[in-house]
């Protein structure tokens, strides 16, 4: 008896141990499996860097970046959402306080104004990091799980190297399988250690062919800023050009006048996004206006990759060069037809009611384009 019970507690014993081992194994797994690499790492401080979530961690710096693309640029960023960009060459000038986006043109004495860093495209130039390239690319073209051309993207950690005597990592993403010389094949950006900077960006073809480089030449992580550089500041006499988002609804009663949309469409579309820009300054007394606003989901509009773009105006819009068709849109209204290829994707101007408006797609036949230009007539 005494026996058998030693023989049951070394076998409780042996299960216990191997159910130990076991759970170890398994707690070390999911922990490697949960564990981020040195790339991961990386990667993550970057997207945590361009999605805004990152930048409260971020170090004030001010330094000069050299662009193939944009020439000389100035930089200038201050804890937690103030930046600044200057462009050397034309003086053009970007700036945020983190409640007004801001631009400043001085070869057209013009300044933008906007409410949200979308609503207006220059705006983006305000991006963290700004002018590198790096954000569509590494986090999306170059994604290792992205697939383009049947081959996938890897992003490989080179090692660390210098750049303005700082440690910075080193990462390259390649193609598994050349794509060519249509695109850049090869991307290779190096990452400060300490405060996750891209200080410097080069692009290139498998044959050593360079498309882009972008890189810090100068950089002061502890410079002294007054805070009110980054607030918009215009000479006498700017003209002065508002953007703003917001609903449809509210767009057209700001700007207090009837304006034509489109009928009968799918009943899952929706507009996806409006903008309004004003017009002030413009020597003639009056004020300019362009309302825009978008249609989705992309799928009822022909094939997937396009959106339905309406633009109206209080003044006159600019027309593309070729020449236009004329076609009827209602009784007593014409209106000119722009196709952009033989069968779909085109625009149509016309004019009603004082305003001038453009109804544009890309992926809409001739037909179907029509359909819906004349719907804005609808019980006329």
């Amino acid at each position: 008896m005494a026996q058998s019970r030693r023989q049951a507690g070394l076998i409780k014993a042996s299960l216990l141990a191997a159910l130990t081992v076991v759970l170890v194994i398994g707690a070390l797994l999911v922990t490697s499996m949960l564990r981020q690499g040195p790339v991961e790492r990386v990667l993550a401080r970057l997207e945590a860097v361009r999605s805004g979530t990152g930048l409260t961690e971020m170090t004030a710096y001010a330094g000069t970046v050299e662009s193939s693309m944009f020439g000389k640029v100035e930089v200038f960023f201050m804890p937690p959402d103030r930046r600044l960009v200057r462009l050397v060459a034309s003086g053009v000038v970007h700036g945020t306080n983190g409640e007004v986006w801001w631009c400043y043109v001085p070869s057209k004495s013009t300044a933008h104004l906007g409410d949200q860093p979308d609503s207006w495209p220059g705006f983006q130039n305000l991006e963290p990091q700004w002018p590198f390239s790096l954000w569509t690319q590494v986090l999306t073209r170059f994604n290792r799980r992205l697939e383009r051309g049947g081959s996938f993207h890897k992003i490989i950690l080179l090692g660390t190297e210098k750049v303005l005597g700082r440690d910075t990592h080193v990462i390259e993403a390649r193609p598994t399988e050349p794509h060519g010389n249509l695109f850049p094949d090869v991307l290779r950006i190096w990452v400060d250690a300490a405060t996750s900077l891209v200080l410097k960006e080069v692009e290139s073809a498998p044959d050593g062919t360079l498309f882009r480089w972008c890189e810090f030449t100068s950089l002061d992580l502890t410079p002294r800023f007054d805070p009110g550089m980054f607030d918009p500041h215009f000479p006498e006499g700017t003209t002065i050009v508002r953007h703003k988002t917001g609903t449809l609804e509210e767009l057209i009663a700001e700007v207090g006048e009837p304006v034509r949309r489109p009928e009968g469409l799918p009943p899952d579309a929706y507009v996806d996004r409006a903008y309004l820009t004003v017009t002030d300054g413009t020597g003639d007394g009056e004020t300019h206006w362009e309302l825009r606003w978008y249609y989705r989901p992309l799928i009822y509009f022909g094939t997937t990759g396009g959106e339905l773009a309406v633009r109206v105006s209080n003044q006159p819009l600019e027309t593309p060069s070729s020449t236009p068709e004329t076609v009827e849109l209602a009784a007593g209204v014409n209106g000119a037809l722009y196709m952009l290829g033989t069968t779909h994707g085109g625009s149509v101007y016309f004019t009603a009611g004082g305003l001038s408006y453009e109804l544009s797609c890309r992926t809409l036949s001739r037909d179907e384009l029509l359909s819906v230009a004349r719907s804005m007539f609808a019980g006329e």
